[in-house]
């Protein structure tokens, strides 16, 4: 197989959906709402809060074309991304605490989703405040974001969601004289599981055709023993639309090594496709 080597500058990558923002995240620290049980207070119901429905795509077209053009590796396809303008502080829920801090909930449901990711055009968080997204059950639970976490371009990516349902939670501590700036400018729609990690109902077509096996060319590495160790190294790459696999590169004796990624030559179109969202996430 020919192979490629490229630079990763953008790009989502996980071995295992948990651990991509693993850097990001304290799990001790919840979203405020979750413990604000105080008899003298009482927040606005989940089912009361502002929400945005976006429009369920035509996932039926989408995997007969996928099924008609698999020299296009449509195989790997498994979103469908579409593009927004939802500003979360302008269409949210706010709620004042009993310490007189606030929270701002934002409530996006796309209906029949296996997942959802999504990317903040605009992204700015005030000193001391924090962002959590998570799903309506709190199964996934995914921050805190703080401030500092966005780019230089203050464009910001998220984890993928398994969930059709999600919610976004701002938190705003007392006398804060900054307001955040939380634009989100791009959905994926996930149509397909992702090998395990996302929601277990299996998008179909009409016609249940729907078929995940792998290819005859790849091997299992955990059914290798001699591999137990580059596994280790083993990444997702997701674009939006597309997930791939790559090896993290070890690079000794240097002082300056660069964040290199060995993958498939035909994944030439994603270097310039991450670079083209300007997100520049490390991971």
């Amino acid at each position: 197989m020919r192979i490629k080597i490229i630079l990763l500058i953008v790009i989502f990558i996980g071995i295992g959906y948990g651990k991509l923002f693993a850097q990001y995240s304290n799990s001790n620290v919840k979203p405020r709402s979750f413990s604000n049980n105080s008899s003298s207070f009482t927040l606005t119901p989940m089912n009361l809060i502002s929400e945005i429905r976006l429009q369920k795509p035509n996932v039926d077209s989408v995997i007969n074309y996928d099924t008609n053009h698999k020299e296009l590796y449509t195989r790997n396809k498994c979103g469908i991304v579409s593009y927004v303008n939802h500003n979360m502080v302008n269409l949210g829920t706010w709620d004042t605490l009993i310490d007189n801090s606030r929270i701002l909930r934002l409530k996006i449901i796309a209906a029949d989703a296996c997942f959802l990711q999504f990317i903040f055009d605009k992204f700015y968080l005030p000193d001391n405040s924090t962002l959590h997204i998570y799903t309506l059950d709190r199964k996934f639970i995914n921050g805190p974001f703080v401030k500092g976490m966005e780019n230089p371009n203050r464009k910001f990516g998220t984890n993928i969601i398994p969930s059709d349902t999600v919610i976004f939670e701002y938190w705003e501590p007392q006398n804060s004289t900054e307001r955040p700036n939380l634009n989100i400018w791009r959905v994926s729609y996930g149509y397909k599981n992702i090998a395990g990690i996302t929601r277990s109902t299996q998008k179909k077509n009409s016609s249940n055709t729907i078929q995940d096996n792998d290819s005859p060319c790849t091997t299992d590495v955990n059914c290798v023993d001699d591999w137990c160790h580059e596994k280790k190294s083993i990444t997702r790459i997701w674009t939006g639309q597309q997930i791939f696999t790559g090896s993290l590169i070890n690079q000794m004796n240097t002082t300056s090594p660069q964040p290199y990624i060995l993958t498939a030559e035909w994944l030439e179109d994603v270097e310039g496709h991450v670079k083209s969202l300007g997100i520049k996430q490390k991971v």
